[in-house]
């Protein structure tokens, strides 16, 4: 084994592997973080190396009918029996997720050492769809709480010592600051929440921002359950998290709420003018963050315009605003439970200026936008506020 390429990675990763070391007989997921992604799929194939997968990155431009991954799924992988090969620059980005989904990384020392990382096969005690129950023999600690649903956290849970997901939802999440500030505060509110996946931002709104009930209503069973550990764990009082469609909430609740909280959820309907319309019937205050059409941004980003099934945009009329909406597919086909899509397997997106128009259209006479994020590889964002 070769070692004398020296690169500054973590301890407990340190290994540098020599070519003849590659894997021949394990499959291999690609991760392509960057353009050296295709001189990585063509090493393999011209080693002879099966590629059994490819992790966020353009299935057409790398096509072999294997399924696409991503951080968030990448425990579905059989971490004792895959291989992950990654650029550094990859590497580097999602190492967390590397690290909770069970791999351990390896330096490849071959003629793309200086940017090519294998993340190699360990032991991994669970496999996709599995929980884990096997009886615990040492005291309660709340990492046997998230071990649980291990590998499928996206969330770091704020609590010292325990090794959970990567994406700060829970403290220090601006959007939801920017949120509280547009709408006059949190505080005294009740509030209905749509989608908390593992419920940061509802923990947020509770303890941060001082809501007098939060509602959150999660369609996903796994995420569902993780939200109820959070609950247990940070004893949320104000909280009560509800398993179901909200859509089918919206039609046999009759309740009013002070604000609708809908972070990551509008990109992901089949019908975004029906949802919007739901909302205003329930309440006169509505936060969204949410992914946004532009044709340019779109068309310029590699990495999500293949996704867009353009012969199926459809043009649109609520009242008298007419809107387009662009046809999103779940590339990946994933309807597992690490799933962070909708109910379908396509979505529609909108334009900003839609949005905004939509809400006019409703009743919303004051809205605010806000943190537009134009640069996103996974496409342009932004924060909406609107008030009746």
């Amino acid at each position: 084994m070769n070692t004398n390429v020296a690169l500054d990675i973590s301890p407990s990763l340190a290994y540098v592997y020599h070519e003849s070391d590659m894997p021949r007989n394990d499959p291999v997921v690609i991760f392509c973080a960057d353009p050296q992604g295709m001189k990585l799929y063509e090493y393999c194939i011209a080693h002879d190396i099966v590629v059994d997968g490819f992790v966020d990155t353009e299935r057409s431009a790398l096509d072999n009918g294997a399924p696409v991954f991503r951080p968030i799924n990448l425990h579905l992988l059989d971490a004792s029996k895959t291989n992950l090969l990654i650029s550094k620059r990859g590497y580097e980005e999602f190492l967390p997720a590397f690290e909770a989904a069970g791999f351990k990384g390896v330096y490849v020392a071959h003629p793309f050492a200086l940017w090519l990382v294998a993340v190699t096969k360990t032991d991994h005690k669970l496999k996709a769809g599995q929980i884990y129950d096997e009886m615990i023999t040492s005291a309660p600690n709340p990492q046997h709480d998230i071990d649980i649903f291990a590998g499928d956290w996206l969330s770091e849970i704020p609590l010292p010592n325990v090794k959970s997901g990567w994406n700060r939802l829970f403290e220090g999440d601006g959007r939801v600051a920017w949120a509280n500030e547009a709408l006059g505060g949190f505080n005294g509110k009740n509030i209905l929440e749509l989608g908390p996946y593992e419920g940061g931002h509802t923990y947020a709104l509770e303890k941060t921002y001082g809501a007098t009930s939060v509602t959150a209503i999660e369609s996903n069973p796994r995420a569902f359950l993780r939200c109820l550990i959070v609950k247990n764990l940070f004893d949320l009082k104000v909280s009560r998290f509800l398993l179901g469609n909200f859509m089918e909430y919206f039609k046999q609740e009759e309740r009013q709420y002070d604000v609708i909280f809908a972070s990551g959820v509008l990109y992901h309907m089949t019908n975004p003018a029906e949802l919007l319309t739901e909302i205003s019937k329930k309440t006169n205050q509505i936060f969204l963050w949410t992914h946004f059409y532009d044709e340019a941004l779109i068309k310029g980003n590699r990495e999500i315009n293949f996704r867009f099934d353009y012969s199926r945009t459809r043009q649109n009329k609520l009242g008298s605003y007419s809107f387009s909406e662009y046809c999103f597919v779940y590339r990946d086909e994933d309807t597992t439970a690490a799933h962070l899509g909708g109910t379908e397997n396509h979505a529609y997106w909108l334009k900003m200026e839609d949005i905004v128009g939509l809400l006019k259209e409703l009743g919303f006479t004051d809205v605010q936008t806000g943190l537009v994020d134009r640069e996103q590889r996974f496409g342009p964002n932004l924060c909406i506020a609107a008030k009746k």
